[in-house]
């Protein structure tokens, strides 16, 4: 997929696209954040430190056009991206008890409070107690991939009770993707963006990757659209470089030599750029992306104080 046309007004467009072990993803919100950083880094070839000019790029996955934007902020970038609308609902019976009880986590107060989301695949948001209890959570993964695979659900996104702030923690656990724990999950903040909304709680900041050794902090915000909650979600991205890439090749290519291959737990975070190998003037013009789960880093998310970096998707 080719960008605009030089004499068509608007942003460049460049195509992405994300890969885990179990295959291709339609979309990915915090490699989105690391691709945007790097597209950054790109295109401001001479600086090193302080504030840079904003960027803002259409992006184009296999199933997807949506708009992102970035900005250098000292030695960092801060991304974001309006990921779509937020579609929210009450759980089944039938949903619920197989999630709930592949997460360890008693029917009761809690399930008053889960909800399924959707940011194009439906998820379930799951409510627990405090911090405390979600550092304990030790859910049996083969039991949700199965419900989640029944149930047609992307995972199980568990959070803790957001502060008068809006700071909560969450973990996000996707075996349907292959995903055991995912280290930051920015279109399931979204959708908790979109929940909290409903209570007066407008912007989030949510700690994630912890359990897994990958401190993140994802923030989110919402406003009234014309259809609508609307949601900016993004991140902070620091690139650094990598001797090593993949060789070029087709995405059938690419899916058979990531497939059952031992890695990682699925870590977005990586960005390479794969095809258009000769795009490296100094402007955000179109090209091609790959981002890998847990392959050579170019772009490492984290959280301010947190480890790494500060995310806001």
């Amino acid at each position: 997929m080719r960008g605009p046309r030089r004499d068509t007004p608007g942003p460049p467009e460049v195509r992405v696209r994300f890969f885990t072990a179990e295959g291709e993803l339609p979309a990915c919100g915090h490699g989105t954040v690391a691709a945007l950083a790097f597209l950054a880094s790109r295109a401001e070839t001479g600086g090193e430190a302080g504030a840079g000019p904003a960027h803002q790029v259409t992006l184009r996955t296999s199933v997807l056009v949506f708009d992102g934007w970035v900005v250098r902020d000292g030695l960092s970038f801060s991304a974001s991206f309006d990921p779509g609308p937020v579609c929210l609902r009450m759980p089944t019976a039938a949903e619920l008890g197989p999630v709930l009880a592949a997460l360890g986590i008693a029917m009761g107060a809690a399930a008053a409070g889960v909800r399924v989301a959707g940011v194009r695949r439906e998820r379930m948001l799951v409510p627990v107690a405090s911090r405390a209890a979600l550092a304990a959570l030790d859910p049996d993964l083969d039991g949700l991939r199965d419900a989640c695979d029944r149930l047609g659900l992307l995972g199980a996104y568990v959070s803790s009770p957001p502060a008068p702030t809006g700071g909560l923690a969450a973990r996000m656990f996707a075996p349907p993707i292959g995903v055991p724990e995912d280290i930051a999950n920015a279109n399931s903040t979204a959708c908790m963006a979109a929940l909290l909304a409903r209570r007066g709680i407008t912007r989030i900041a949510v700690d994630m990757g912890d359990a897994v050794g990958s401190p993140s902090t994802i923030t989110a915000t919402a406003r009234p659209g014309p259809w609508g909650v609307r949601i900016r979600v993004g991140g902070t991205g620091y690139c650094r470089r990598t001797s090593g890439r993949p060789a070029h090749g087709t995405a059938g290519d690419l899916n058979q030599r990531f497939v059952g291959k031992r890695r990682r737990p699925c870590r977005l975070d990586r960005v390479i750029p794969a095809v258009d190998a000769s795009c490296t003037a100094p402007t955000l013009e179109s090209q091609t992306l790959f981002a890998f789960a847990a392959h050579s880093s170019s772009v490492v998310l984290g959280g301010k104080n947190r480890s790494h970096t500060k995310s806001s998707t």
